[in-house]
């Protein structure tokens, strides 16, 4: 940690590192990948785009010149995916959004549990 609390370092697991890169090996390089960032670290919202090259609908730059845009997107539209107990909205919710995959992995399931 740095003065501010500022992470210098992202931890990235070996079972994370193992699904990164699947996403990056066995997706269509145009695919649309999605993780529930309110179940991420800040630093996290890089690791797909960086590690896996895939697009997400929604992240947070630590340093995003317009925030709110993208905060009221994830609340709207992509949070609901992660919070609903119903299969067939999340999907629809995802199709809407253009999202061809959804990661669910260890920091999502303590979270949201298994919804």
């Amino acid at each position: 940690m740095s003065a501010g609390d500022f992470r210098w370092t992202t931890v990235v697991s070996h079972s994370e590192v193992k699904a990164l890169n699947w996403i990056r090996t066995e997706t269509e390089p145009e695919s649309l990948v999605q993780w529930d960032v309110r179940a991420r670290e800040p630093g996290d919202w890089a690791l797909l785009p960086a590690l896996a090259e895939r697009r997400m609908a929604v992240g947070f730059p630590i340093f995003l010149l317009e925030g709110e845009k993208y905060r009221i997107r994830e609340r709207r539209h992509v949070r609901p995916i992660f919070t609903t107990g119903d299969p067939v909205e999340a999907h629809q919710r995802a199709v809407i959004m253009g999202i061809d995959y959804v990661v669910v992995g260890r920091r999502e399931l303590e979270v949201r549990g298994e919804r």
